[in-house]
């Protein structure tokens, strides 16, 4: 059920609350490296120790994480030590620890860390002590994000639990997340340090996949959050047992209690509980397909907090980069920019910029700025709206907003910035041509399609599955699935059914055949601006195949599937 050698359990954490150590201590003013000279101890665990340090050149504090000399000469070890370094330090995300440097003498592996004070999450929470849903929520998120970096860079935390969570006071944000621990993390790197059929992990937080030794992926760390949110909510664990192996049993076998029958008088938003379900589902497939996902979802419940949350990171433009340290104003101006470019569309398409669309831009703008009030995204929305209004040259302004964003946004950023534009679009049941070209100028700006081809794939198959006859066939939704899973190769089975899923609903939101076929329309010219033409003859022989599942073509899929040749070949 284990490795040979236990993994890291040293404590990560660094706070004012430990005590120091005893004068006593050997290492207590050993120069480690030439450059670090060790002051306190900070923690003991099974296989290290934690140490404050002074860096002697710069004078600065550190933290020091040092591998037990007994352990020093296993290779296995050292390297699995030496990975969590080098784990931590590629994910580069402000609620993760920040790694310095790491070497090794002939007595001691080392890695040195950022010093923090404050608290783990785990000594506010559990056995009774339960927090509100907005504290719960402005900490949850920062988790989410931190994992979805680490999950980017490839890295699988494993050990998700209150005990890995750190706050910090930082600014005006007093429950400031630093994700700790990456020592058990599954890293993508091709190298093979593990035995399939191993477990590792904290059993009150883990996936049941996980604690049967099966393959894993980052909805491990999913479940383990679902498990925090359960805990941070109701002051319990979601499953509690007599040992670790009944504990396990638990979690693979028992569906999880509902949060109000442990806790009667609990006040949460509608759609908690069955965030949290979903979050705890005992397969994988059932779960949230990622953080993003994940974090969407929370934040789409209740009314916005009143807390803060730090702001995804929306950099100035340009001209205002002399420094990199992020402020409100940069963020402000990021936060204008995209409300007038969301004014623009809303309005700019039709000619009419309803209260229920004001509503739509709203909730898409609190996404981008989840720490702000409902009062500050309404003024900003009413400033945008002010600003187009009396602007005498609206295309060169809007030219200028779209320009501006491309220049200090990331790739992932504008792509989602032409994901809430469809989600515009669609609010009203309708996806009209002018919407539609909207959106291709405003991908072709940012240098991008109008969307990702897998996406672009999953509704052009759906809509010819499903719109041109009202209703899917379950054979054909199959076929659906196998397509785009041999488009995506690479691709898990979460990444192409969110992709499926995510056609799904949005079809859904689409009132009439029409506004499906319109929006598949610029599905496929999405697809034309990023596949070659022998692609292009592929997905047009696939969707001969999807409408030919259920042994019948009809004339409505005909017609669809001769539209795409047509657009695909002008």
């Amino acid at each position: 059920m284990t490795s040979e050698h236990p993994p890291f359990d040293g404590p990560l954490l660094l706070g004012d609350m430990l005590e120091p150590s005893s004068p006593a201590d050997p290492l207590i003013g050993l120069v480690l490296a030439d450059r670090y000279r060790i002051l306190s101890k900070l923690g003991d665990g099974g296989m290290g120790w934690v140490y404050m340090a002074e860096q002697i050149t710069l004078g600065k504090s550190v933290a020091i994480k040092l591998l037990k000399p007994e352990f020093n000469h296993d290779a296995g070890l050292v390297e699995r030590f030496f990975r969590e370094a080098r784990a931590t330090a590629a994910i580069q995300h402000e609620n993760v620890v920040d790694i310095l440097d790491f070497g090794q003498t002939p007595e001691y592996a080392f890695f040195v860390m950022e010093v923090l004070s404050g608290c783990e999450l785990a000594d506010l929470v559990g056995r009774g002590r339960r927090f509100d849903w907005e504290r719960t929520l402005a900490i949850i998120v920062q988790v989410t994000r931190a994992l979805g970096a680490a999950h980017a860079a490839g890295i699988i935390h494993r050990d998700m639990k209150p005990g890995n969570v750190f706050l910090i006071q930082r600014a005006k944000i007093p429950d400031f997340v630093k994700v700790l621990d990456f020592g058990i993390a599954k890293i993508d790197d091709g190298v093979q340090l593990t035995q399939a059929g191993m477990v590792f992990g904290t059993a009150s937080y883990m996936a049941p996949e996980q604690a049967t030794g099966s393959a894993i992926d980052g909805r491990v760390d999913i479940y383990a959050i679902g498990c925090m949110l359960f805990e941070m909510l109701t002051g319990q664990l979601p499953f509690c047992a007599d040992n670790f192996m009944q504990l396990l049993a638990k979690h693979i076998r028992e569906p999880p209690p509902r949060l109000r029958d442990v806790c009667p008088d609990i006040e949460i938003p509608a759609g908690v509980e069955a965030i949290v379900a979903r979050a705890l589902a005992k397969h994988a497939h059932e779960r949230f397909a990622d953080m993003a996902e994940l974090e969407r979802a929370l934040l789409s419940v209740g009314d916005p907090p009143t807390m803060v949350i730090p702001a995804p990171v929306m950099p100035a433009p340009v001209e205002h980069t002399e420094h990199v340290e992020h402020t409100e104003h940069t963020e402000q101006l990021g936060l204008e920019r995209l409300a007038y470019l969301f004014v623009a569309f809303a309005h700019g398409t039709d000619g009419v910029l309803t209260s229920a669309e004001m509503r739509t831009l709203a909730d898409r703008l609190r996404g981008w700025a989840p720490q702000l009030g409902l009062d500050h995204i309404g003024a900003v929305l009413r400033d945008a709206v002010a600003s187009y209004g009396r602007t005498p040259d609206q295309p060169g302004r809007l030219r200028e907003q779209q320009a501006a964003l491309a220049a200090t946004l990331t790739q992932d950023r504008l792509q989602r910035i032409i994901t809430d534009l469809r989600e515009i679009a669609v609010a009203d049941g309708r996806f009209s041509a002018a919407e539609q070209a909207f959106i291709q100028q405003t991908a072709q700006v940012f240098g991008l399609p109008p969307e990702r081809p897998l996406e672009a794939l999953a509704f052009v198959y759906l809509a010819l599955a499903h719109a041109t006859e009202g209703a899917i066939d379950p054979e054909e939704m199959r076929v659906v699935g196998e397509q785009l899973r041999q488009w995506a190769p690479d691709a898990s089975l979460a990444e192409t059914g969110a992709a499926l899923r995510d056609a799904v609903a949005e079809y859904k939101r689409l009132a009439g055949v029409e506004a499906r076929i319109d929006r598949a329309r610029l599905a496929a010219d999405s697809l034309k601006q990023t596949l070659d033409q022998d692609t292009l003859r592929r997905v047009l022989a696939d969707l001969w195949r999807i409408s030919g599942a259920d042994g019948h073509i009809s004339e409505q899929e005909q017609r669809f599937i001769m539209e795409m040749v047509a657009r695909f070949n002008s």
